[in-house]
């Protein structure tokens, strides 16, 4: 077998929803000698292991791969290293690829010009519990929910992939390094954004970021996130996000870090109508919950200024 695309799947005690998506690889229109699937576990206490090893053992093209440090970034890292061919590519491990999925990330890679360096495309939401009403449309990226208008392209610096659903040049990967280890989630922390840092330091090496709409996935939205708690914790943590987001690209970041809360208290301060609507009640009005949210997100912006610390980038491989 001379697999062309490695598709990498990091779990941590998720087996039912391993059992899933390694169904829908199982039934890719691609040929199973054309990729390779590679299951990085990342300290699994569950029965993650006899899944990959045990109930798919029939998968001729499947790995299973252990990582004992904690930490997504690090698996991820771990699981391009391991893999043997010249592309990457990463889905969640409660992410669904449609059945085309793996084709049209090689189609995309081998056929546009100059060669990408990430695909990705559409993530559609299966709501394990009903979406509510307050949930206004433009919270639902925090849920990992995204897609464009419009037909195949190349996106610019405004617009970036999602891990759920993301493809590399492996060469891309060791050019930059790969994923920022002590950048986002580890445990129960919400902080995100990896991937945005990934595309951001692959497109100042020269690579391009193209999306493919065809190459879609759907991503399972668990029932415990659907509360105004989870969302405003994700909210919050997307603030400290941006805010760590901006300190990587400073070359000087201790004093940048003041700066960047002194302003993000203004901002905050300034938004008297976010600020108000956090005293507020409506239950099943989604403009103020969009509002409420707003006002978290700068509260979290503002504490990034102030007490976080941004990790260094990760080395290109033979530097």
């Amino acid at each position: 077998m001379n697999p062309r695309i490695s598709i990498i799947i990091c779990t941590c005690n998720r087996s039912s929803y391993l059992r899933k998506i390694l169904g829908a690889l199982a039934i890719q229109t691609l040929s199973a000698q054309a990729f390779e699937i590679l299951v990085v576990d990342n300290a699994s206490t569950d029965d993650t292991p006899a899944v990959a090893r045990g109930e798919f053992a029939h998968l001729a093209n499947l790995r299973y791969l252990y990582h004992a440090k904690p930490g997504a970034n690090g698996a991820r890292n771990f699981g391009w290293r391991q893999a043997r061919t010249p592309l990457v590519a990463y889905l969640d491990d409660d992410a669904l690829p449609w059945p085309q999925w793996v084709q049209h990330i090689l189609e995309a890679f081998e056929t546009v010009r100059p060669m990408p360096g990430a695909v990705g495309g559409i993530i559609e939401p299966i709501w394990e519990s009903s979406r509510p009403a307050w949930l206004d449309d433009g919270l639902l990226a925090f849920y990992t929910i995204w897609q464009l208008p419009g037909p195949p392209r190349w996106l610019g610096p405004e617009s970036n992939l999602y891990l759920a659903n993301l493809a590399f040049a492996r060469r891309a990967l060791e050019q930059t390094g790969g994923f920022r280890e002590g950048f986002g989630r580890v445990g129960g922390n919400l902080i995100s954004g990896e991937e945005m840092d990934l595309q951001n330091r692959m497109r100042a090496c020269g690579w391009g970021v193209y999306y493919q709409p065809d190459a879609a996935v759907y991503h399972h939205i668990q029932a415990d996130r659907i509360s105004r708690t989870w969302l405003r914790r994700r909210v919050y943590a997307q603030g400290v996000t941006d805010g760590l987001m901006l300190l990587m690209s400073c070359d000087e970041p201790r004093p940048t870090r003041w700066k960047l809360g002194y302003w993000g208290l203004r901002r905050l301060l300034r938004s008297q109508g976010e600020l108000w609507s956090l005293l507020r009640h409506r239950r099943d009005d989604p403009q103020l919950c969009y509002r409420q949210m707003q006002a978290w997100r700068k509260i979290g912006y503002s504490v990034a200024g102030f007490v976080a610390r941004p990790p260094a980038p990760p080395s290109a491989a033979g530097s």
